[in-house]
């Protein structure tokens, strides 16, 4: 009986040390949402990778210039980049009045790109 018990022991201890061998091989991953923002000073855009379900206030500071960033998005109609402070309306070109946009793109690549400024920040 003793040596029943042992065994059993060893076995549950061995289970153990192979979970615990095991989730420290395979660390958590985090999901993450990765969007373009403006950084209003530098006048550039950038990605920022964002843990989903992360409630997002703005402007958050931006790591380029430590400035005021804001979502980017472009004018499909004229290419216009502006910064839309509100994000729960849609964005509307503050050049012709256009909804059509879309979040720029970034060169392959690149995690930042110049743009020219100054950048408009619409409600």
């Amino acid at each position: 009986m003793k040596k029943i018990a042992g065994i059993v022991a060893v076995v549950v201890l061995i289970v153990i040390a192979g979970l615990i061998f095991k989730k420290n091989m395979n660390p958590p991953v985090q999901s993450v949402q990765s969007s373009v923002f403006v950084d209003t000073r530098a006048n550039k855009i950038f990605y920022l990778a964002i843990p989903l379900g992360t409630e997002m206030r703005y402007p958050l500071q931006s790591p380029l210039s430590g400035g005021d960033a804001y979502p980017a998005y472009k004018c499909t109609k004229d290419g216009t980049v502006f910064a839309v402070k509100n994000t729960g309306v849609s964005p509307k070109c503050p050049v012709c009045g256009s909804t059509e946009a879309v979040a720029p793109e970034i060169p392959a690549g690149q995690t930042e790109m110049d743009i020219q400024g100054p950048v408009t920040i619409t409600e």
